[in-house]
């Protein structure tokens, strides 16, 4: 009857802490949740722009490499013209 009573006399010392740490875990969650859509809000926005650059930068790299492309084939042109004039194979 002893340890029964000593774990109630924990468990009444504890019982306020518990509730109080309960009831702080509510708030913080009742503030992240009020937050959360100002902050996907404003994180859209960001992401819009991150997008529209990246879309910028893939125009560019297929103009590039068009370019590489072409600069390429001309100079095999240019070697199998050599190559054919001076006879070699």
């Amino acid at each position: 009857m002893d340890t029964n009573a000593a774990f109630n006399q924990i468990i009444d010392a504890i019982g306020p802490f518990l509730a109080l740490g309960a009831v702080i875990v509510f708030v913080v969650l009742a503030l992240e949740w009020f937050f959360l859509p100002f902050a996907i809000f404003g994180i859209k926005t960001r992401l819009d722009a991150i997008r529209r650059t990246s879309e910028k930068t893939n125009v560019l790299l297929e103009s590039l490499l068009k370019e590489a492309l072409i600069a390429h084939s001309a100079s095999i042109a240019d070697a199998a013209c050599v190559v054919g004039s001076n006879g070699v194979r």
